[in-house]
């Protein structure tokens, strides 16, 4: 059973009353900003991996994709692939996941010699795979996942 979570500035916070429940096996990191229907969600779910995100536009400029291949480039096509990084505006997330990396498990962080900060959701997928695991991506369900800014960012 999933339970849907949001991911606000680093923490995550129930999205709806009640809290997570019992029984609860992972976790879905739904932010605020992403438009999202049932349909990529079942299709994450049947997934069955450990962590598996989409890949999105990210809503400020230049509006590339936020998932990038081990090799650094993008990702793109169809099916299931293993990524260094994603966006985690819609990913799920087994609860074993966060028993197996060290807290914090969002962060932000200056890097000095390139002047720019690692975003939280880098940090987790980094982390994630120090821990021995495999960041997915979903590529079916990534087509028409909205990314919310001065208008809806996507993948058709």
């Amino acid at each position: 059973r999933w339970v849907r979570r949001s991911v606000a500035w680093g923490k995550v916070i129930p999205a709806g009353a009640g809290g997570s429940g019992g029984g609860t096996t992972g976790r879905a990191l739904i932010r605020s900003t992403s438009r999202v229907t049932a349909r990529p969600v079942r299709s994450l779910i049947s997934r069955d991996v450990d962590i598996v995100g989409v890949n999105y536009l990210r809503r400020n400029p230049p509006h590339t994709t936020t998932a990038r291949a081990p090799d650094g480039g993008t990702v793109s096509g169809d099916g299931m692939v293993a990524v260094s990084h994603c966006g985690m505006g819609v990913m799920l997330t087994r609860t074993a996941v966060f028993e197996k990396i060290p807290e914090p498990w969002f962060n932000i962080v200056w890097r000095e010699e390139t002047k720019d900060f690692i975003g939280e959701d880098v940090w987790f997928c980094r982390m994630a795979q120090d821990a021995g695991l495999t960041v997915h991506v979903d590529l079916d369900a990534s087509k028409g996942i909205g990314h919310v800014g001065k208008h809806v960012f996507q993948i058709e």
